[in-house]
């Protein structure tokens, strides 16, 4: 059905109503389209489709009110003094939705085609394309929530490996460590501090993270954070300064080095901006102990030097053997056999 526009219809409606297209329904068509006027829902073109009554802004792409044709249950049209008439729509659930006033010249022509439009009802063949589009998009976000379920609960699971100091890390804090770490790679120990930080161990290296709104604000990194890497082998110490409840946990290097003094007077304020410092009770401090003694074990371990193997050397017979093999092959001639025994002889020859 080619689609009928209602008489006296401005050219600007005529070429808005189009933008309406990307949202139709799989094999809906537009049948009609009219003037109208309302402010709230602002609308200025009535479209009528196989399925539908549409009330949108012209140049917009989506509708400011619509209705199936199957939840129509009574449409009036008054007039009112301007000799236009309201379109008013009420639907099975009670509601009523206003469309705006008609033109009086389009009254009859609306009329029409809502009326059409309801005689035929809302077409079977777009009410199955839209439930096994329905169907295929509650499939998919149940599986995306399923896998989102699952991700949640091998995180949980990975982090319930961990061996964790202090209360648990905020989500900000775990998206931290894991930007900073290999796919798949899990800290063993996690120190959280609170708004001072977290101190994380891997295999090979420590992680000092100073991130979210409160360890912004006490680095002085307001909206952003801090995250400090210390590979193992930089590693020359890690020393606790303490105070009766409160202490700094530092991570020693030759350009980290560490403070003195009370650890908490206002001088040593900087430990909370240093990035090798991280602010740490006695309390935690001291559950942290044995785990903190092991990390010292493994920072001393990856510093100590890996002795190889020397290479066996090769004798003088083999040598030899060698060069003449290479000489009956014609890869060296007389002269260059005989150079080359002759330093063969030399390298061997007892010092």
């Amino acid at each position: 059905m080619e689609t009928q526009i209602a008489p006296g219809v401005r050219k600007r409606v005529q070429q808005g109503y189009m933008q309406i297209s990307e949202q139709l329904y799989p094999g809906e068509v537009i049948w009609a389209v009219a003037s109208t006027s309302q402010l709230k829902p602002l609308m200025d073109i009535l479209v009528i489709t196989n399925a539908r009554v549409i009330g949108m802004v012209a140049g917009t792409r989506s509708p400011a009110a619509a209705i199936d044709a199957d939840a129509v249950s009574e449409v009036s049209m008054p007039v009112g003094r301007s000799k236009r008439a309201k379109l008013i729509i009420s639907t099975t659930e009670g509601a009523e939705v206003s469309f705006g006033k008609v033109p009086h010249e389009q009254v009859d022509f609306v009329r029409h085609h809502v009326s059409l439009l309801i005689g035929q009802g809302f077409p079977p063949e777009i009410r199955q394309s839209l439930e096994a589009d329905a169907a295929a998009t509650s499939e998919r976000e149940a599986c995306a929530a399923a896998e989102r379920a699952a991700a949640a609960a091998a995180a949980i699971a990975e982090r319930e490996a961990m061996t964790l100091i202090g209360s648990e890390p905020k989500d900000k804090i775990w998206r931290a460590l894991e930007e900073h770490a290999s796919p798949g790679e899990l800290a063993w120990l996690v120190i959280n501090s609170g708004v001072a930080g977290v101190l994380a161990a891997y295999e090979d290296r420590l992680i000092i993270a100073k991130v979210g709104a409160g360890a912004s604000f006490m680095t002085g990194a307001l909206g952003g954070g801090r995250v400090a890497t210390f590979m193992f082998e930089d590693i020359t110490n890690i020393e606790y300064y303490s105070g009766i409840a409160t202490g700094v946990l530092a991570v020693l290097t030759p350009s980290h080095q560490g403070i003195t003094g009370p650890t908490y007077s206002n001088e040593r304020a900087e430990a909370w901006r240093h990035s090798n410092c991280l602010p740490l009770g006695t309390v935690d401090y001291r559950r942290a102990l044995p785990h903190l003694n092991e990390l010292r074990r493994r920072i001393s371990a990856a510093k100590r030097p890996i002795h190889g193997v020397p290479a066996q050397s090769t004798g003088l017979a083999a040598e030899l053997s060698g060069l003449a093999d290479l000489h009956a092959q014609g890869v060296l001639d007389d002269s260059e056999f005989a150079a080359a025994k002759q330093a063969a002889i030399m390298r061997h020859a007892p010092r």
